[in-house]
């Protein structure tokens, strides 16, 4: 029990030093994608088709991109990243999009040229994911959907493919292939997403490639020519999809405007949907990126269930094979670079922000006295939001979180 009471600690105490520091709460617009180059500047995805550059302090520095289909213009982002060696920013859309990739200069904002890539346009929807390696080769990851007769339905699945080509686009090696079965739809019952659906992610890290899917607790590493060298398996246990899982799918189903509006009209038969889709036998196990940080652990988060989710993250050292579970704040990990910790949340104006942390600011042991300060810490954090003051440094404050300067993610 008491180990228990300290591992919860160790996320209430880390929330209230994020937030109790303003210093490290950056007022940004963020959207579904953030990037963090060399420099500490933030790149965040804004809107369809548009990226907002900001300063390591958090303030607006330009805005790329515009809509349309002309040179330099896009109609929708799938990922963007800055290239290592020419330092240019690779902008990739995604279904509906511009079929390519655009580049622009990171110190002007202003479009440079296409990225002339070896890739069949016409075979895939599109680039959801782009990274590259120390060497400037380019790593990007294409997606398609394709549709087949399922009973009664048409059943649609989903392929991903990671590829790797050179810096000047040339192909030369495919990584990894994912097929998974995400979609169904039927004249009269409606369109429908199937829950649990398993997807890809993946990371590069100087010579090391990772790879890891929702429904398999498992992360392979390969070298940078392709070749898997290592498979760590996660701590992580596989859970059944119960009917209960189905029935809490159905209520959330229940509570989208469009949903609602094709049941009540008609258009939309969620009784036939639970009876005939085809759901994963187990739910997901992982979700979310993979992030390294600067001494090269990786960090893979665990699907939280049930009413009390927890922020649960596997540290994993790839070359001793040992992996530590650590309990973060309940706020989004966005991005890890060099010694700094991004997370997404939201302030008491409900406004999206980004709470940028030292990796020294999370301690792994302490004794009674500084569990007891932390508590002040989280109390006097909560009399300030209750008050709805605006957090500058509160008299006291800065003074208690000095005790905490040491802490290391262990």
């Amino acid at each position: 029990m008491l180990k228990k009471n300290i591992f919860i600690l160790l996320s209430v105490m880390l929330s209230s030093l994020l937030l109790g520091s303003s210093k490290n709460i950056l007022n940004i617009s963020t959207g579904r994608e953030v990037f963090v180059d060399e420099k500490q500047n933030i790149y965040s995805h804004y809107g369809l088709y548009s990226i907002i550059k900001y300063s390591p302090k958090g303030k607006e520095v330009m805005r790329i991109g515009r809509k349309g289909e002309g040179p330099g213009d896009i109609k929708r982002i799938g990922w963007f990243a800055v290239n290592p060696l020419n330092k240019l920013l690779y902008v990739t859309e995604i279904r509906n999009g511009n079929r390519r990739v655009s580049m622009f200069s990171t110190d002007s904002g202003k479009y440079i040229n296409n990225w002339k890539v070896d890739l069949n346009w016409n075979k895939w929807d599109g680039i959801p994911c782009i990274q590259f390696d120390y060497l400037g080769n380019v790593y990007i990851e294409v997606v398609r959907s394709i549709w087949r007769p399922y009973k009664s339905f048409s059943l649609g699945k989903l392929e991903k493919v990671v590829i790797k080509y050179s810096a000047s686009g040339k192909k030369l090696k495919e990584f990894y292939r994912l097929k998974s079965d995400f979609m169904a739809e039927k004249r009269g019952k409606g369109q429908i997403t199937i829950p649990y659906i398993n997807y890809l992610y993946w990371k590069i890290d100087k010579d090391r490639f990772v790879i890891r899917e929702n429904l398999k607790p498992f992360i392979y590493v390969f070298n940078l020519d392709g070749v898997l060298v290592k498979t760590l398996k996660l701590p992580f246990k596989k859970k059944l999809v119960t009917n209960e899982d189905l029935d809490n799918w159905e209520k959330g189903l229940k509570l989208y405007p469009n949903i609602k509006r094709g049941i009540l009209e008609g258009w939309f038969d969620i009784k036939f949907w639970r009876k005939s889709l085809p759901f994963p036998k187990y739910k997901s196990i992982c979700g979310g990126q993979l992030f390294f940080d600067s001494d090269g652990y990786l960090y893979s988060k665990k699907v939280s269930t049930g009413s009390n989710k927890k922020n649960i993250w596997a540290k994993i050292d790839i070359n001793s094979e040992k992996i530590k579970l650590i309990n973060f704040p309940k706020y989004r990990l966005k991005f890890i670079k060099n010694n700094y910790f991004f997370f997404k949340t939201v302030n008491k104006n409900d406004e999206e922000i980004i709470v940028k942390i030292k990796k020294e600011l999370i301690k792994s042991k302490w004794g009674h006295n500084e569990r007891s300060k932390a508590r002040r810490v989280v109390y006097f954090k909560s009399i300030l939001w209750a008050e709805g003051r605006q957090e500058k440094n509160p008299v006291g404050l800065d003074k208690l979180m000095e005790q905490y300067n040491d802490f290391e993610i262990k």
